[in-house]
């Protein structure tokens, strides 16, 4: 049955399912690092650099799982595949909360790279841009991460009052394997609710339609445009995934406790809903989606420029704070809108999955770079002496690539009005 021919009721139920299991199944692998990084580093008793090299495997791994399972997205319908991936990856939670060897951590982050991509990341954009239509593909992938963003919200807040009151009682260990045992819950109910929430015939039709020959899966590699928004997505994703380091800098920076910086956190992630939903309705209702990701690099530019000239007095963090806010909620009205770009670049709905695969394979390699180069920079920093000087440089990079990204969706432009 395909998306069109679902009721209002089934289309909804659907995409809140996708919703929940878009967010369940990264909170093993990222919650622990965005909002307790200090709390993983102690029980770990490891650096920064060495915690962006195990994070590093990750990214290795989902690089060769996104090029494998983009053309399978395209075959295979999703519920299976996602509601499987689910399961697997919560097992992983499990394996953490015995505190592995730092060798055993990278072997997990590498698995967790294979569990949360391979058969389910292509089959999510693919079964959203489905459910989207042509006429609503903002919106969708709007509510697709608007949602992610709220989902997180719920679970960060609940983990950080969990953890706080393991911190007060003096066991960091004991925090860290609460999280991950209640991490396991979460993957395995939401697996329950996949395969119960999304009709068995959503994505169905990819199996009847005609196959992507080989010819048509190398012209889309030919693509400027293709290569064009997996840039985007790359400086994207780089301004998305320094959120891990917030709480961090304001510990350092301004002298907030480990609890407060969880607790802060938390509450800016409820932003990843309002700045997702309300791209994805302004691409649809009143722009394009390359506008929306133009003005949402230019706002980041200008943030990150901010951040790094701030001064660490505590008469200026809530300056700090509203900076980093308001450089979270563009980077995530970022991701609200990337791929409804495959939409507004006439890609054959035969080849969406193929064409998530390539765009995520390059837009995602900061898995494997950015924790060891931020991480770098800041453990550098503390060696030196001088740990705030990490973060200035950490900054500073990202207003650049921030530029990049403004740079590489100008020229998307230029080519889609060229096209009209």
């Amino acid at each position: 049955m395909p998306p069109t021919e679902l009721s209002p009721l089934r289309r909804a139920v659907a995409l809140g399912t996708l919703v929940l299991a878009g967010e369940a199944i990264f909170i093993p692998p990222f919650h622990p690092g965005r909002y307790f990084r200090t709390t993983v580093l102690d029980s770990f008793g490891i650096t920064e650099r060495q915690l962006g090299d195990a994070q590093a495997w990750y990214g290795i791994a989902a690089m060769i799982c996104y090029a494998l399972g983009g053309p399978l997205a395209d075959r295979v319908g999703p519920r299976v595949l996602m509601a499987l991936s689910l399961f697997i990856t919560g097992l992983g939670s499990l394996y953490m909360a015995t505190i592995p060897s730092l060798l055993g951590l990278k072997c997990l982050f590498a698995f967790w790279g294979a569990s949360t991509v391979f058969a389910f990341w292509s089959p999510l954009i693919r079964t959203t841009s489905e459910i989207g239509g042509g006429e609503s593909q903002g919106r969708a992938f709007g509510l697709l991460d608007g949602g992610r963003g709220l989902v997180a919200w719920a679970i960060a807040a609940v983990s950080a009052w969990a953890v706080g009151a393991s911190l007060t009682a003096g066991a960091t260990d004991g925090a860290l394997r609460t999280l991950m045992f209640g991490y396991f819950t979460v993957t395995s109910v939401v697996a329950v609710v996949v395969w119960f929430g999304l009709p068995p015939t959503l994505g169905a039709g990819a199996q009847r339609e005609p196959r992507a020959t080989s010819a048509e899966v190398f012209q889309l590699l030919r693509s400027p445009a293709i290569w064009l928004m997996g840039l985007v997505v790359l400086a994207a994703y780089c301004a998305f995934k320094t959120f891990d380091f917030y709480g961090h800098y304001c510990e350092d920076a301004y002298g907030l406790t480990k609890s407060q910086s969880a607790t802060l956190t938390a509450w800016l992630t409820i932003l990843r809903v309002v700045g997702a939903i309300a791209a994805g309705v302004l691409a649809d209702r009143w722009f394009s989606s390359v506008t929306m990701v133009l003005a949402s690099f230019a706002v980041l530019t200008a943030t990150f420029g901010a951040l790094a000239v701030l001064p660490p007095r505590s008469d200026f963090l809530l300056v700090a704070v509203a900076n980093m806010a308001i450089a979270w909620a563009a980077s995530c009205a970022l991701r609200g809108v990337y791929f409804a770009l495959l939409a507004e670049s006439d890609i054959p709905r035969t080849l969406t999955g193929s064409a998530a695969g390539v765009v995520s394979f390059l837009g995602f390699t900061p898995d494997i770079f950015w924790p060891l180069f931020a991480g770098g920079l800041i453990t550098a920093a503390h060696e030196a002496g001088d740990p705030l000087a990490g973060y200035e440089r950490l900054w500073l990079s990202l207003a650049g690539l921030s530029v990049f990204g403004l740079v590489a969706a100008a020229l998307l432009r230029r080519r889609s009005l060229r096209a009209d």
